[in-house]
Formats: structure tokens, C-alpha cells, sequence
């Protein structure tokens, strides 16, 4: 989605970057690199905010909510630090579970 930065006026899209592993291998080929497929990517999706969509400007990196009705709305410094902290903490618990299911996956497979 094309959406416009309430605090820095940066455009640009919202779709996620391709992983680092994949991008890796995409970016190389034939031994030179080429331009990754996310080129203009310019917002990183955090989750939920107050039951709106929230957006992390990569240019100026704040906060703030899109989606319902209207234009895109800013978040408070105080509220993104709250939001920041609960979305590394939420990143933090899924990358625990991953390491978990990895973890199971190793010990199956051992003789």
C-alpha cells in the first residue's frame, strides 16, 4: 500500500522486505548483484495499534496508525516508545517459540 509519513512527508510503500537469506540469494546471480525487488520499500508493519494498523517510518522512525477512516495518524513519542517496547518484546517471544520448534524438530530427527 502506497501511504505518505504524517511526521516526515517520506511516500513510499508498506510491503515487507524479502528475509536476508532469500534476499541473499536473489540479489546474487551470475557472480554481480542486481537490485532487490523491495527497492522503495519505506514503512516496516508493527502490528496493531488502538485497533488501527501501525507504521515505523524508516526515514525518520517514528510512529503512527493507518487504515479506518482518514488520513494517517501520528503516535505520541511516549505512546511509540510503549508501542516500540511491546512489539521488540512480541519479536523477541516469537523468535523464542521458533527456536523452541527448531529445537523439537532437532531432537526427532537425532538417532
Amino acid at each position: 500500500m502506497k501511504i505518505k509519513c504524517p511526521w516526515c512527508g517520506a511516500n513510499g510503500d508498506d510491503d515487507e522486505p524479502l528475509s536476508p537469506g532469500l534476499e541473499d540469494t536473489i540479489a546474487r546471480f551470475g557472480g554481480s548483484y542486481v537490485v532487490p525487488p523491495h527497492t522503495g520499500y519505506t514503512f516496516e508493519k508493527r502490528g496493531e495499534w488502538g485497533g488501527r494498523d501501525v507504521r515505523k517510518c524508516l526515514s525518520c522512525g517514528n510512529g503512527f496508525t493507518v487504515g479506518g477512516f482518514g488520513d494517517p495518524q501520528k503516535i505520541g513519542t511516549e505512546a511509540w516508545e510503549e508501542h516500540s517496547a511491546l512489539w521488540a518484546q512480541h519479536k523477541a517471544d516469537q523468535e523464542e517459540g521458533m527456536q523452541a520448534r527448531r529445537d523439537l524438530v532437532e531432537r526427532d530427527d537425532s538417532p
